[in-house]
């Protein structure tokens, strides 16, 4: 039984409805859930009598290559010089500036970062290691709030924008950038009051990396992870291409394997509008290929006629991205869960 077949099966019983409606706060909440509002929601969901191994169907259903850092670093380079702590959600970067215009970066978080820090409650004082770090849309605001932030990205160009950041914006002191991956090796990572992973989640064996970001936080993991409206599943261009939409999404798969190792995950939801990435019909093209995976040859010329169609590359947005004639409302999974303490005995 493959991963979508035995997930899909196993739905209605095994924690797709239950992660699905766990949280309810998302962007248009007044503010969002705090303490005792949002714990104890995974109770009762996704248990191991549900006869499914979910690290088993998420390696079937996400499996990476270990050897695949070298290709995305290449990737994480190229979009470096473009990619700007605001230009994930959407949002006018402050003072109008180009995303990649460090010399006025500020610790002002967007609508996305300001959500997702929220939900995280750091407390006073407390350290954070943030794991996929960009160029510091989360390490940045966490910094100017106060907290020592260990910064961690594959990528070389990703890390030198955000120590200019972190100068423009007076935090460098507070800022720990450091070239370290999800498959890296973690053996100099130091222990962080709470560990962060932004819509950077990546891993061959999800069961092994949600143990050793436990090993690093000292009381919390918080992570966002694809909901089926994700970056990665455009509806509108799946279905002018004639590609079915996934039936499972990341969050289903991490909600119920946290279950099962005894933990309590709470889930809430964060929605924006994702911006058009590329500045020329092939880096659309290529920008949605690399997103829904290879395509076939008819579905290229599908997507070469919606591409041409649906977006305009003479107008563009503030942000200077092409315009286009619809919306694609990303929702991202807010899963966090407390780091059980050694004594509690709770199984692995």
């Amino acid at each position: 039984m493959g991963a979508s077949e035995g997930a899909n099966g196993a739905a209605g019983r095994a924690g797709e409805v239950a992660a699905a409606s766990a949280g309810g706060a998302g962007a248009g909440d007044a503010g969002c859930l705090r303490g005792e509002a949002r714990r104890g929601v995974g109770e009762g969901a996704g248990q191991p009598e549900s006869g499914l191994d979910w690290n088993r169907l998420w390696v079937e259903r996400f499996g990476c290559d270990p050897e695949s850092d070298r290709d995305n670093e290449a990737y994480w380079d190229e979009r470096a010089a473009s990619f700007g702590c605001h230009a994930a959600s959407g949002a006018p970067a402050p003072g109008g500036q180009r995303a990649d215009d460090d010399s006025r970066a500020t610790t002002e978080p967007s609508p996305y970062a300001a959500e997702y820090l929220c939900l995280v409650g750091l407390r006073p004082g407390e350290s954070a290691i943030d794991m996929g770090c960009g160029t510091g849309s989360i390490a940045l605001p966490a910094a100017g709030e106060g907290h020592r932030v260990t910064a961690c990205d594959l990528s070389d160009g990703m890390l030198a924008r955000l120590r200019a950041r972190a100068r423009a914006a007076g935090v460098a002191d507070m800022v720990d950038a450091r070239k370290l991956s999800w498959l890296g090796d973690w053996s100099g990572l130091p222990v962080a009051d709470v560990f962060l992973a932004s819509r950077s989640l990546y891993s061959c064996d999800l069961r092994a990396t949600l143990l050793a970001m436990e090993a690093h936080a000292r009381r919390r993991c918080c992570v966002t992870v694809a909901t089926l409206d994700s970056p990665l599943h455009d509806r509108t261009m799946l279905e002018a291409i004639g590609r079915p939409m996934p039936r499972l999404s990341e969050h289903v798969y991490l909600f119920n394997l946290l279950a099962q190792m005894g933990r309590l995950p709470e889930v809430s939801y964060i929605e924006h509008v994702k911006p058009t990435f590329g500045d020329t019909p092939q880096q659309v093209t290529a920008e949605f290929e690399r997103d829904a995976g290879p395509m076939t040859g008819e579905e290229r010329d599908r997507l070469a006629r919606f591409v041409a169609s649906r977006f305009d590359f003479d107008r563009r947005t503030p942000q200077g991205h092409p315009t286009r004639s619809y919306r694609q409302v990303v929702r991202w999974a807010f899963v966090a869960w407390d780091v059980p303490k050694r004594s509690e005995g709770v199984p692995a």
